[in-house]
């Protein structure tokens, strides 16, 4: 079977289970390329290489393919008007429109990319602007499947176009059954959506973890992901377990800001900042640490947390929308809320060693037995085989 993948940057440091989802297919024998709608102009040699993407073939947008794009929409000058007058019909922020504009050279390059290698599947990895190209082909590939992944980005984000080629395709996939509501309300037929929660490589993972008493916090360093709350939490923490030690894997905007924070609370000897590492420098800071710190003000399911439970540690979450679908609060995680003493529910965690072990080894088996990557792609390729 052949997939065309279409997505907005490939790869992204940041959505390492873009590549995971990828290989996975690859893995099992089918024939994938990537599409990638935003410009980059990065060296991603060694990206590539860490996440075992190099031989993937893919179409990302730089100069020349900017100019062989926009030929190719002068070309299909009718089509790009009926595109250009549905999103004036159906999305009316601004901004929104002159981005989806923008696109339009890099849609029209890879419909005419699709046109000549005629994939069996179009799978859209973001349902908000990469919906241009699903629409393209919906309008003049009809025989092609188009199937789309709606999450709670993109619901949010509540892009005009989405909702319009969602309707219109094969099948639509979500990552968490609180999504259902949502898309049925969209008027998205209940049987052509699929819950298929996203999997991470659980078969790298050994049973050799050695764990110390430390936190850890994996994730881009932006605000939209609770890093000034953690900071609050932790600075609790320190004051009632002074020798406490947090690692801080990532990288973002607000970088600056947060090491100014940590400076601030005289965390400076407490917290230690790695920046962006490779997924195998990752696993390895995973398998020391004991407890993770995520308060995500809308994240839903992070991958971030199910590499961490793969690895044993215990996750303490904000209360996010479907993620009791990850953890059971007291079994092998904690879910907490606004008003919760979330620094007494830690520590007492840490004080625990017998309680902290036993979530550890239940947070592992719930990762390797609902959470591998392979499982969750051949749910897909069966919804793809089965149309």
């Amino acid at each position: 079977m052949k997939v065309t993948y279409v997505t907005m940057q490939w790869p992204a440091a940041s959505e390492t289970f873009a590549a995971r989802d990828v290989n996975a297919l690859i893995d099992a024998g089918e024939d994938v390329s990537v599409m990638a709608l935003r410009p980059d102009f990065r060296d991603v040699t060694d990206l590539k290489k860490s996440l075992s993407v190099e031989s993937v073939p893919s179409l990302v947008m730089g100069v020349k393919n900017q100019i062989r794009g926009v030929c190719a929409m002068i070309l299909n000058l009718g089509l790009a008007a009926r595109l250009f007058f549905t999103l004036l019909k159906c999305e009316k922020r601004v901004s929104v429109l002159l981005k989806s504009f923008v696109l339009f050279p890099a849609d029209f390059l890879f419909f005419d990319r699709i046109k000549k290698e005629n994939p069996d599947v179009v799978h859209l990895f973001w349902g908000h602007y990469p919906s241009m190209v699903g629409w393209l082909v919906q309008e003049k590939f009809p025989e092609i499947q188009v199937t789309q992944f709606l999450g709670p980005y993109d619901l949010l984000y509540n892009y005009g176009l989405s909702t319009i080629v969602a309707k219109r395709a094969e099948a639509v996939f979500t990552h968490t059954r609180s999504n259902v509501d949502i898309l049925r309300d969209k008027g998205i037929e209940e049987n052509k959506i699929h819950v298929v929660h996203r999997g991470i490589k659980t078969t790298t993972c050994d049973a050799d973890i050695k764990k110390d008493r430390g936190f850890i916090y994996v994730g881009r360093l932006i605000r939209a992901k609770g890093i000034f709350e953690m900071l609050a939490v932790f600075s609790k923490i320190v004051k009632s377990n002074p020798e406490a030690h947090l690692m801080v894997v990532g990288d973002g905007e607000d970088r600056t800001v947060f090491e100014a924070k940590i400076e601030k609370l005289n965390l400076k000897d407490n917290v230690t900042m790695t920046g962006w590492l490779s997924p195998p420098d990752v696993s390895a800071h995973l398998k020391q640490a004991s407890i993770m710190l995520f308060f995500s003000h809308s994240e839903c399911l992070p991958n971030a947390i199910k590499e961490a439970m793969l690895n044993g540690v215990v996750p303490i979450s904000s209360q996010t929308r479907g993620i009791d679908e990850l953890i059971e609060n007291g079994k092998d995680g904690a879910i907490v809320k606004d008003g919760d003493d979330i620094a007494l529910i830690v520590c007492d965690l840490v004080n625990d060693t017998e309680k902290r072990n036993e979530m550890s080894a239940k947070a592992r088996t719930k990762i390797i037995q609902n959470f591998d990557v392979n499982g969750a792609m051949k749910k897909y390729r069966d919804v793809w085989l089965s149309r």
